[in-house]
């Protein structure tokens, strides 16, 4: 009986110490990035010349980009005819089981919509944030980056690419309209330990 409790009370220890964790990391990465965000309205403040990330998101089964990814797309297109992009790295999942690729639905996107196909870069291995933000340094040599997701994303994203000795600055894709109150409740929760991983990754594995 007594073995059994301490696994229980040992259990529950550990149980707290990742709670603990999750909710540290979450709250270091939002107060170390907040000063990086440009929010959708603050575009004329956007220096010039900017080398774009824009971040893979869902496709749909039938290939068309979901809301998210689509709302990623039409930030960069502002910026694009703000005239304020030199270049535009679209990273994600370019070779997923169904088939699909996020990238080059992206790209389709742009360029249907009046961008140069000559600014466009692709990366086509950027299977989550951390290995776009890799990528990005090690491949395509960004010194500099503004990054494009939606705000639950954003803090993670820039504080992955600054940590990676990128001088990033992030830049809201609208305000993402979630089609349900679950909906925006789980991309919220997943943040928490998203931002564990975030931590590690940045310390383990560069």
């Amino acid at each position: 009986m007594k073995s059994k409790k301490k696994y229980i009370i040992g259990f529950l220890l550990i149980f707290i110490v990742l709670i603990l964790c999750a909710i540290f990391s979450r709250y270091f990465v939002l107060s170390y990035s907040k000063e990086f965000i440009f929010q959708a309205n603050e575009i004329e403040q956007l220096e010039e010349c900017q080398n774009v990330i824009v971040l893979g998101a869902m496709l749909y089964s039938n290939g068309q980009m979901s809301g998210m990814l689509k709302e990623r797309a039409m930030a960069t297109m502002d910026i694009y005819n703000e005239g304020k992009v030199c270049k535009i790295l679209i990273s994600g999942d370019g070779a997923s089981k169904n088939g699909s690729d996020e990238v080059k639905a992206v790209r389709q996107y742009l360029i249907e919509n009046g961008v140069d196909k000559n600014v466009i870069l692709e990366d086509k291995e950027g299977f989550d944030t951390f290995q776009s933000m890799k990528n990005a340094r090690d491949i395509f040599h960004f010194e500099n980056a503004l990054v494009i997701t939606q705000t639950f994303h954003l803090s993670r994203a820039v504080y992955i690419a600054r940590a990676l000795d990128i001088d990033a600055r992030g830049y809201v894709a609208y305000k993402y309209p979630y089609k349900s109150q679950w909906e925006k409740r789980r991309n919220f929760f997943r943040e928490y330990p998203a931002a564990v991983k975030a931590v590690y990754e940045v310390i383990f594995k560069d």
